[in-house]
């Protein structure tokens, strides 16, 4: 099951204590090589002008509570100098007053709920299906303030692999929009396929 939680939610239901006692387990089985974590990781997209797409995620795994959990954030911030010192400030959305979420599929009705009722407008929704037949696994949705979004699009979906594994030539012309390769690495195989 997958549950999804902001910082307000994670203020309100944990306690310092009860942090401080699953942190014991996390690092007793980490020294143990039982849990695995990843450092973080930071992506800078430069926009120009000192702005910057911000992008940073860490995840980590403690089998025996039988969770696994990752942290992400996305920002655009602004890089400058004030009084002969660097200065980064975060924005709170793209030029225009946009963004663009990526959420978990089966949360969509959740997610949709939250933006409206912080006042804003959806665009667009991209639903992402891993392989041919199988249910969305990602959205990604698109928006902004009432100003700057007219009239929702119609959804749509994007099929990473067709029903034998291998990329659909959508999935490849988005990886080629972005200046990836469009064939995956080496000869294709079996394990290499999504379930």
């Amino acid at each position: 099951m997958t549950l999804l939680l902001s910082n307000d939610d994670v203020l309100r239901v944990l306690d310092p204590a009860a942090c401080i006692e699953a942190l014991e387990v996390a690092f007793r089985d980490l020294a143990t090589g039982e849990a695995v974590n990843r450092p973080r990781s930071h992506t800078y997209t430069p926009l120009g002008d000192g702005h910057f797409y911000l992008f940073k995620s860490m995840d980590g795994a403690i089998p025996r509570l039988g969770v696994q959990a990752i942290r992400m954030s996305s920002d655009h911030t602004h890089e400058f100098r004030r009084d002969g010192k660097r200065r980064r400030e975060k924005l709170p959305l793209a030029p225009g007053g946009r963004f663009v979420v990526c959420h978990a599929a089966p949360a969509l009705a959740r997610t949709r709920s939250a933006l409206e009722a912080a006042g804003m407008r959806i665009a667009g929704v991209l639903e992402v299906v891993p392989r041919a037949g199988r249910a969305p696994l990602v959205a990604v949705i698109t928006g902004g303030w009432p100003g700057s979004v007219s009239a929702e699009a119609p959804p749509a979906t994007l099929v990473v692999r067709d029903g034998a594994g291998a990329w659909t030539p959508e999935f490849r012309l988005v990886r080629r929009s972005m200046g990836q390769p469009d064939a995956p690495p080496g000869p294709a195989r079996d394990e290499d396929a999504l379930p």
